[in-house]
């Protein structure tokens, strides 16, 4: 399984489980962020995520190949030309992303060993109702790790985004809103709390796992 361009999936990873946390303190959320725009926002456009203390979840598509390899010049990058190679960079960048948080947060709190308990995972999401579910699932999943009570409560969502309640740079709204009739729409899908929406996706997040690959 590649990425592709023009293509949407579904990124993310947890934590080591001996510590049972990615995030130790507030600044270690804000670090991680500017980490994904400075690795990841060239050559993904951000959906929507959700980071947790002990995992985090993107919904990004792939830039076209003419946005990345602009990138890829611009930061003197060899030209590859070619998918198969873009498919190893687009990988070594989620990797560079990973080492240089985990090095970090290792050198900050005088640790040694895996921040991260699994290799980051990616699926590709390919049909529109799953995606504006997996959307609903991302920006509710602090509530769902009992994080918060209330949705605008958590700031390393991009709900706050969405809602109008702050003009964050990551998330690229236009995608997910123009599904959507209007603002209150998409609002009032996202804070429902019906189980029906919640509990199956849950299972269907556990067990679809034929196309999901490890970043590796």
């Amino acid at each position: 399984m590649n990425f592709e361009c023009g293509y949407f999936f579904h990124l993310y990873t947890r934590d080591n489980a001996k510590e049972d946390k990615l995030f130790f303190e507030q600044e270690n959320y804000f670090y991680f962020l500017r980490q994904y725009k400075k690795y990841l926002s060239p050559i993904f456009i951000t959906i929507c995520y959700c980071l947790v203390p002990n995992h985090y979840h993107f919904l990004i598509k792939v830039k076209n190949q003419n946005r990345i390899f602009e990138y890829q010049k611009k930061k003197h990058y060899n030209h590859t030309g070619n998918e198969l190679k873009l498919n190893e960079f687009l990988i070594r960048q989620i990797i560079n992303f990973h080492i240089s948080y985990s090095k970090a947060i290792n050198k900050k709190y005088n640790r040694r060993g895996s921040l991260f308990q699994e290799k980051p995972k990616a699926k590709p999401v390919l049909e529109i109702n799953y995606l504006l579910r997996l959307a609903r699932y991302i920006h509710r999943n602090q509530m769902k790790h009992k994080v918060v009570e209330n949705l605008e409560d958590w700031e390393f969502s991009s709900f706050l985004d969405y809602a109008n309640l702050r003009k964050g740079k990551i998330p690229d709204k236009s995608f997910l809103l123009a599904n959507y009739e209007s603002l209150e729409d998409f609002l009032e899908f996202t804070c429902s709390n019906d189980d029906d929406l919640s509990d199956d996706f849950d299972d269907i997040l556990e067990l679809e796992t034929s196309q999901i690959f490890e970043i590796c």
